[in-house]
């Protein structure tokens, strides 16, 4: 009498393990894109006769879905947080570069302001005018690391003022950008220019510098030479020392042997005298004399 409730269950049972597989199916379709397999399902309507065992073989597979679910879905995680993180460091050097291009624009739009400014309120003196605008440019370049070379752009002016004597005044807007092209050109010829003399300096100086290594290693090694040279010298003095001491010791044995070779001569004289007189008076007959000479 309970086989009717009980496969009415069942079938609850198998139509909601069913609509949880199909689920998982879907979601790890959309996060699987490389892996995507069609799923085929029984239908609900016919109950097998395995009952139960039905049931627990629909739950390992939804439950072996739902792992493979999570493996997908934590390395789409991965990826996902990977993707934004190349994201945000290209946004940030993007940012960064969009900030350097800003400034550079504003220093440049500033820059041009006041040459515009300056150029029609100094219109009616040019060589005033002139002038202004160039220090203005040489102020602007400095604040940005550049000095401004004004035998550069003298020239220039010359050749321009003469041109502009012998045509008719062109109007306010007109002039502004003449004399702002003119200032880029100068002012871009100027750059080239310092950039060219900052390469020759550089060049200079690495050169000077492999100079400065070379002579610092002579130095060294002549600073061990004169320490070995004075060491030498140092056992020079110290034997010609010993040397002069040895010829003062010599100097005063020879002294003492003189004087004792003469003390020696002189006995040997007396000694030689001596026997003469003991000669003599042997052959005399007489007593002999005994003489003590020594």
């Amino acid at each position: 009498m309970d086989y009717q409730p009980k496969v009415t269950m069942h079938k609850l049972i198998t139509s909601s393990l069913h609509s949880v597989h199909r689920i998982l199916d879907d979601i790890l379709d959309r996060i699987a894109f490389d892996d995507r397999v069609d799923r085929g399902y029984e239908s609900v309507n016919h109950y097998p006769r395995g009952g139960l065992k039905f049931i627990a073989s629909e739950a390992h597979g939804t439950h072996e879905l739902a792992k493979e679910v999570q493996c997908k879905f934590s390395s789409y995680m991965e990826m996902q947080t990977e993707e934004k993180s190349r994201m945000e460091s290209m946004i940030s050097s993007l940012l960064k570069e969009n900030q350097d291009i800003r400034s550079i624009l504003k220093i440049a739009v500033t820059e041009k302001e006041a040459a515009e400014s300056s150029l029609c309120a100094l219109k009616r003196d040019r060589d005033q005018g002139r002038s202004a605008v160039l220090q203005i440019a040489e102020k602007g370049l400095q604040k940005v690391g550049f000095g401004f070379i004004m035998e550069a752009i003298s020239g220039e002016s010359e050749r321009e003022d003469m041109s502009s004597t012998s045509t008719n005044k062109p109007s306010c807007g007109r002039e502004n950008e003449q004399e702002v092209v003119s200032l880029a050109s100068v002012v871009g010829k100027t750059m080239e220019n310092l950039h060219h003399e900052i390469n020759e300096i550089r060049q200079a100086l690495h050169k000077s510098r492999s100079d400065c290594d070379h002579l610092q290693l002579l130095a060294a090694e002549q600073a061990q030479k004169i320490i070995k040279h004075e060491s030498h010298i140092k056992d020079l003095g110290e034997r010609e020392a010993f040397l002069f001491s040895s010829v003062e010791e010599l100097t005063v044995g020879i002294k003492e042997v003189e004087q004792e070779a003469a003390r020696w001569k002189e006995a040997c004289e007396l000694e030689v005298e001596a026997g003469k007189v003991a000669s003599q008076g042997t052959q005399t007959g007489g007593n002999p004399t005994i003489i003590n000479l020594i």
